[in-house]
This record gives C-alpha cells, structure tokens and sequence, in this order.
C-alpha cells in the first residue's frame, strides 16, 4: 500500500482525495515581510477561510510548497488542517536563497548534514523535500540542496518537490538529482508551464518526472490556453500519467478573503470548465496520490 505524510500524520494515498499539487498556505517572517513583501501570507485564520473554502468547493488536499525553514510551520498547518479537513501537505528542504537571511546556516552547510535536517522535518511532519534552483548553471548552494535532497529522499521515500525558474533547469535539476540518486519517478517539476517547448515536457516525463503546471491563471488568467496546450500534448504523447495541476498562489491579491481572487477553487469551477474528464481527474486525483506517496515501508 502506499501512503502519504501529511502534517497530521499517514493516511492510504488513496484518500487524498482532489488535490492541488502545489499552492502556498502560509508565508511569514520577518526576513520574508523584509525581502519579499508581496508574498506574505502571515495570518493562519484568514488562510484557514480560504482552506476551507477548498474544502467546500469539492477539494480534498492541498500541497503548502514553502519549506518550514523558510516561512510556514506544521504546527499552524495541522491546526488548519484540523478545523478544515482538507489534508495538507508540508515540506522540507529549501526554497531559493533570496528567503532566507546570508548568516543561514545553508550558506555554510554539505549534503549530508542538510540530509540529516531534512529528514529530521520528515519525522516531525514534512512530506515532501523541496529544492530550488535559479536558471542555470547552478550554485554551489543550489547544488548542495539537490544533493541533500537526493540523500534524505533514498534515506525517507519522501518525494521530492523542484522549484525550476520559470521553467529553466528541469534538466539541469533530473541530471545532478540522477547522479545523487534520486529516483526520479518521485520527483515533481514545478512550474513548467511557463516553458512552452514542448519537447522540454517530453523530455522531462520520459525520465520518469512528474511536472507541475500551475502558471495558467496568471496576468487575469493570459496563460490558461497555453496550459491547456501542453496538456493537450502530453496526453496525445500517452504521458498524461506524469502531469499535476496547481495555482501557486503566493500572493494576497489571489485570495477573495483579502479582497482578490480567484482562490484555491479556480481549479474546481474555471479551470475544470475547460480541461475534461477523464484528463480533470487524472491530473487531480489519480496523478497526486501517485506523486504524493511512498511504499509504507517506510513508516
């Protein structure tokens, strides 16, 4: 049976349930309101009104994508979680260096003792590994993340969750994450949509990659037929298997609680207005409990 850690424990990955493979719950600290303003999202009672309007709207899991070192905490997700009843999902790892102070002890770190927190965040809820690059080539941090990523994701089962820069890098990322021996059946590229070489998608899900699209609704919903055309692609290429939808709303604008839109459940009413079943339900229930899981050998 294969299973999936989310922040209040291990549930059968078949009761995931409609996932949004990668969104954004909580963005906080003071380097991140310091940095990167237009990204907070620090208040847990307004976000948990838009979790649950998730949950009415049909939806049953979301994906929080910032690692819990770099501005969420599974405490305040789990409480969300428990008053909503959506499963939520936490990671690990590291987001781009830009969100984190230059005295961070990453700065300074190897693979295998940033492997050793990583999974030390598994045991403490986390169920996914996130690693981040810029465009390439990448740095020497960006390299020591993918390693150490590669290292817990052999030691947990954990999947592990790329930010690729608009697009850039999927490559780049699956070569050095192959080399430290990642599997790369469990490895989800976020992003991608925003790259329209559709032999860069081809390429990628033939290795084994899942790829994440969730770039549609940007700039009042200008990339939604773009996306719609990858999709198209890839499920007439038989590789619809390795494709997960989300929003990646990481800003307070997308939220109708603070006065924006159009909120988690776009890909509930709009976007399933125009991506059909089977392909709606395979990209949002089939595909995650898929990308989301582990063996339970693992525990």
């Amino acid at each position: 049976m294969r299973t999936v850690r989310t922040v209040l424990g291990v549930i059968p990955a078949e009761t995931l349930g409609v996932c949004s493979s990668h969104e954004h719950i909580l963005l906080r600290g003071a380097h991140i309101a310091a940095a990167t303003p237009q990204v907070l999202l620090d208040d847990p009672e307004i976000m948990s009104r838009e979790v649950a309007a998730w949950k009415a709207a049909g939806g049953g899991a979301l994906v929080d994508a910032m690692p819990m070192d770099g501005g969420s905490q599974v405490t305040d997700l789990a409480a969300i979680s428990r008053a909503t009843g959506v499963h939520i999902l936490a990671c690990t790892g590291f987001h781009k260096a830009l969100y984190y102070p230059q005295d961070h002890w990453m700065h300074r770190a190897d693979p295998e003792p940033m492997a050793a927190a990583f999974i030390s965040e598994i045991g403490k809820g986390a169920g996914l590994i996130k690693a981040a690059t810029e465009r390439p080539p990448f740095t020497r941090l960006e390299r020591t993340v993918l390693q150490a990523a590669a290292l817990a994701q052999r030691e947990s089962g954990a999947p592990i969750l790329t930010h690729t820069e608009g697009g850039a890098g999927a490559r780049e990322q699956l070569d050095l994450l192959e080399s430290s021996g990642a599997d790369l059946s469990s490895v989800l590229l976020s992003h991608m949509d925003r790259n329209p070489d559709p032999a860069v998608h081809l390429a990628a899900a033939r290795r084994g990659a899942f790829l994440q699209y969730d770039y549609h609704l940007r700039d009042d919903f200008a990339h939604e037929e773009g996306t719609l055309a990858l999709i198209r692609g890839m499920l007439e290429a038989g590789l619809g298997g390795r494709l997960l939808l989300g929003c990646d709303l990481a800003r307070k604008r997308y939220f109708p609680s603070y006065g924006g839109g159009p909120g988690y459940a776009y890909l509930l009413d709009r976007f399933r207005e125009r991506l059909a079943d089977p392909a709606w339900s395979l990209l949002m229930i089939a595909n995650p409990a898929q990308a989301l899981s582990r063996e339970d050998t693992h525990g």
